[in-house]
């Protein structure tokens, strides 16, 4: 996104999980949300499996993630 103001292009990722339902199971998927132009766009970044994931496991995988751009 580049600001009018300072001229400098700005990347803002946002990363949270999602539950998607199939019956009466539950699956989580850690998402990535970006903004491409005009549009956010969407990407799973990783399938967390049918439990949901704990405040600790998924701040690991966030620094891990982080540590590795």
């Amino acid at each position: 996104m580049t600001s009018p103001l300072l001229g400098t292009t700005i990347e803002v990722e946002v990363a949270f999980v999602r539950v998607k339902r199939q019956g009466n199971r539950s699956y989580y998927y850690l998402v990535e949300s970006r903004r491409e132009g005009p549009k956010v766009r969407q990407k799973v970044i990783k399938y967390l499996g049918a439990t949901p994931p704990t405040k600790e496991e998924l701040e690991a995988m966030l620094w891990n993630m982080r540590r590795e751009k």
